[in-house]
């Protein structure tokens, strides 16, 4: 980065100091750098140049004009959040498969209050189109066959998925995937809702 020593401004410069914060529901790091460079000289950087290591442009306010024909505005920064859970009350749908032994083949479907797990985890992609939809393990009958669909594995401790994941953007090419996972449930615990 150039500074204001040659008195041109033709090169953009931090003005200022870098302001740092960490979002408290994110426990990720947000940065601002204020720039000044001549109008003639003013190019937008592209979304998802890097500060640092892991620390991403997402963003670059509109220039505002100051004295002299010179521009201000800010870049926008963040690292990628780590990942986290949140409890949340649910009424999930279980599932139960009874097979010809048990007189079947037959599928149970049956509502249940629990706690489900909402799973945040976040990547830096310029294509999300290229991040993998799970969708959640569910056994299917047609007649007399039944046959499992979906590409979910249960997580270590058990908990498994019980919707497709959801992509949505976080900030610029940083990308938020959240599923919502259960505890298995046994049979012999259910009592209806």
């Amino acid at each position: 980065m150039s500074t204001f020593a040659d008195g041109s401004y033709s090169s953009a410069f931090q003005h200022g100091p870098l302001i740092k914060w960490v979002d408290p529901t994110y426990r990720c790091t947000f940065y601002r750098r204020t720039m000044h460079v001549h109008k003639d000289d003013y190019a937008p950087q592209a979304i998802g140049t890097t500060l640092d290591t892991g620390i991403y442009l997402f963003e670059e306010t509109e220039p505002r004009s100051l004295a002299g024909g010179v521009l201000e505005w800010d870049r926008l920064y963040c690292t990628i959040p780590p990942d986290r859970e949140e409890p949340e009350g649910y009424t999930h749908e279980y599932q139960w498969y009874f097979g010809p032994d048990d007189g079947g083949p037959i599928v149970i479907w049956a509502q249940y209050k629990t706690t489900s797990w909402l799973r945040y985890s976040y990547v830096y992609n310029a294509d999300p189109l290229s991040i993998t939809i799970h969708r959640p393990k569910k056994w299917v009958a047609r007649g007399n066959v039944i046959r499992q669909v979906g590409t979910a594995n249960p997580l270590p401790d058990g908990r498994f998925l019980v919707e497709d994941t959801k992509v949505t953007r976080f900030r610029g090419d940083i990308w938020e995937v959240c599923g919502r996972y259960v505890k298995p449930l046994s049979i012999t615990d259910y009592t209806p809702t």
